[in-house]
């Protein structure tokens, strides 16, 4: 009888523990969610890419606000830009543009995007309405991603000219851990110096856990403030010296 009582009790303990800490977190995501209602918003719009580290989800929208603000719109390909189609229309001169966060434009509305701004004005200007200039920039890329979306993209899409932005960043997102913050949804492609002294490129692996962190970020907005708030801070403070790590170890790879 007395094991029973007992049995009995630590079962209600363990669902009243339960339940309190599903009220707890259901707490914690409403107030998150009432604060990003009046405040900061944002939405996931990226996602791991086996290829290319990471690249844009299609057929997405909505506000982004990180260390830039904006509004954002993906197309059925994942591409910052309106509908596009793969063959290009007849007698249409196309252009494809390829960067980084610069050229992927996140900061502003989506008619406001350099790329949208210039096929406007080529077509004002020059081209009388047959200039399309295509946007396959995404955050983050450094030029070894720029040519693999070129290679793996862009030729679906039949360009006649491509055009590779290049920022001051753009080589050293090649190098080893460049990315080491972001290292739980994302990746990047690396450069690797081997023994002969060649060079050759790292594919990124998937990240762990990766299925069960997008879905917690894609849908819990407590989720993506206490992840932005861990990977910009926590995650610095705790690493110590790795960034001077990380730049000696950067030396030596351009070390000829």
């Amino acid at each position: 009888m007395k094991n029973r009582i007992k049995a009995t009790t630590m079962a209600v303990r363990t669902t009243l523990y339960l339940i309190s800490t599903v009220l707890i977190f259901s707490s914690i995501e409403l107030g998150a969610r009432f604060i990003e209602y009046f405040g900061p918003k944002t939405f996931v719009f990226k996602k791991f890419d086996s290829d290319l580290g990471v690249s844009l989800l299609p057929n997405k929208s909505g506000i982004h606000r990180s260390c830039f603000d904006g509004y954002v719109v993906t197309n059925s390909h994942g591409m910052r830009d309106k509908e596009r189609t793969e063959q290009r229309p007849n007698g249409v001169f196309r252009i494809g543009i390829f960067g980084d966060s610069v050229m992927e434009g996140l900061h502003v509305y989506p008619d406001q995007v350099a790329a949208r701004r210039l096929e406007f004005n080529l077509n004002r200007e020059l081209c009388d309405g047959k200039c399309e200039v295509l946007n396959f920039s995404t955050g983050g890329y450094g030029t070894v991603e720029e040519y693999i979306k070129y290679t793996k993209v862009g030729r679906k899409f039949d360009i006649n000219l491509g055009i590779v932005v290049f920022t001051g960043n753009d080589l050293s997102n090649n190098l080893p851990d460049s990315m080491i913050y972001d290292s739980n949804l994302y990746g990047s492609v690396q450069v690797k110096k081997t023994q002969e002294g060649d060079y050759e490129y790292v594919r990124p692996k998937e990240p762990r856990f990766y299925d069960s962190l997008f879905l917690l970020n894609d849908n819990s907005v407590a989720f993506r403030f206490l992840y932005k708030f861990y990977v910009h801070v926590v995650a610095k403070l705790l690493s110590g010296n790795l960034e001077t790590e990380i730049r000696e170890t950067r030396l030596r790879f351009l070390d000829p």
